[in-house]
């Protein structure tokens, strides 16, 4: 392409100079008089023009070189040409995040509650067989009783290594004298015999005490637990009401208990 192009501007030079030749001398007085331009003038007017043509000509020659030395003309794409369009997704949105015009919201009335009234505290309706446990005079004193219901009650207290030692004893004396057997009863303490149950929460549980106490016991030694029997017979007058001793009631209960270990009637 480039060839062809200087090709036929190097004709168009041929061409221009070779008629320029060819053209008549005239004189200079009858060019003057028919009003024709002079020969100088003539060839001052084709040079003008091929000048303009070779400036034509190189302006052809630096686009054509280089559209040779790019092989390809970039040409803007699809996507390109679409994000040079004015962005309609923005217009949409901007509308969409307008702020509405906000009506105020009619408050509906706000519906008052009514105030909880605390409910009464209703005593619990008992029959006259049902007894109210309450605990009353129950009252502990410094001197370690229970005074309750115009009696004074004790307790005992349950310590492993007390009753650890209780136990070495008796397997010392059972040791010593095999041919009488050694026999051991221990009573529990005078709560035991309070009906009570507010009462009794107050005090250690007798029957627990002696439970304990039995699992230390080893040896020919016969423990005679009374905790099941005397709980069986509370309310009954197992102690007096001054001390912790037994009454004969509860000392009858013992021996039967006694007598039963030991296979009497």
């Amino acid at each position: 392409m480039k060839k062809l192009l200087v090709g036929v501007f190097c004709m168009l030079v041929m061409l221009v100079y070779g008629c320029a030749e060819d053209v008549p001398q005239t004189s200079q007085s009858e060019s003057s008089k028919n009003g024709a331009p002079s020969s100088t003038e003539s060839r001052a007017e084709s040079v003008a023009e091929s000048l303009a043509d070779e400036s034509l000509v190189s302006e052809t020659e630096s686009v054509t070189e280089s559209a040779m030395e790019s092989d390809t003309i970039d040409l803007p794409s699809a996507d390109d040409r679409e994000s040079q369009l004015p962005d309609e997704s923005y217009r949409e949105e901007s509308s969409e995040d307008e702020p509405e015009e906000s009506q105020p919201e009619e408050s509906e009335p706000e519906e008052s509650e009514p105030e909880e009234s605390e409910p009464e505290e209703s005593t619990p309706e008992t029959s006259e067989d049902e007894p109210v446990y309450t605990i009353g005079d129950a009252e502990w004193i410094e001197s370690g009783y229970l005074l309750y219901n115009g009696a004074a009650y004790s307790q005992t207290y349950y310590n492993p290594n007390t009753a650890k030692q209780y136990a070495d004893i008796y397997a010392r004396y059972a040791e010593r004298y095999p041919e009488i057997g050694i026999h051991v009863i221990n009573h529990p303490s005078s709560v035991i015999s309070i009906t009570n149950p507010a009462v009794l929460a107050m005090t250690q549980n007798q029957r627990e005490v002696l439970d304990n106490m039995q699992k230390h016991i080893y040896g020919d030694v016969n423990f005679i637990n009374l905790g099941a029997t005397f709980e069986e017979h509370r309310g009954e007058y197992l102690y007096f009401k001054s001390d912790f001793h037994w009454t004969q009631l509860a000392a009858y209960y013992a021996y039967c208990e006694f007598a039963k270990s030991v296979g009497l009637e």
